[in-house]
């Protein structure tokens, strides 16, 4: 279960599934492409993390958001050092059943979520669920 040790405001997860599975490759497949209001695009530090069915395969700290070529309101973000960017390992090779679980109808559709973890075992959810106030158990 995903339960990172310190504080992380701002992670947006992403299923990843269908991309990896058409070749695309895990950073691609997580950085885009996602209608991200501007508001989100200004949050720092923030991190992505691509999902396939419940396990995080990809991981990212997201430096700065673009508007992807050809659309005028789909989105990709871009990390440091693009196109080859290191994993965030606190994020990365987790099971998020448990995230899932408290935002299960919004994730079914294809959205994304947004998360923010205290770093003492608990999570909540920014986007994906009306209830953004209650912090739930990592374990």
């Amino acid at each position: 279960m995903i339960n990172p040790p310190s504080p992380i405001k701002t992670v947006f997860v992403f299923p990843i599934h269908n991309e990896v599975e058409k070749g695309k490759s895990i950073y691609n497949a997580t950085r885009g492409l996602w209608n991200i209001p501007p508001i989100y695009h200004n949050l720092r530090p923030s991190y992505a993390v691509g999902l396939v069915k419940s396990l995080s395969v990809g991981s990212f700290e997201i430096e700065r958001w673009i508007l992807a070529v050809g659309f005028t309101n789909k989105y990709e973000f871009i990390s440091p050092n693009h196109p080859n960017p290191s994993i965030y390992q606190p994020l990365s090779n987790e099971d998020w059943s448990n995230v899932l679980a408290q935002a299960m109808g919004f994730w079914q559709f294809g959205n994304y979520l947004i998360v923010e973890f205290d770093g003492n075992g608990h999570f909540r959810i920014a986007r994906g669920n009306p209830d953004h106030i209650t912090w739930h158990n990592c374990i």
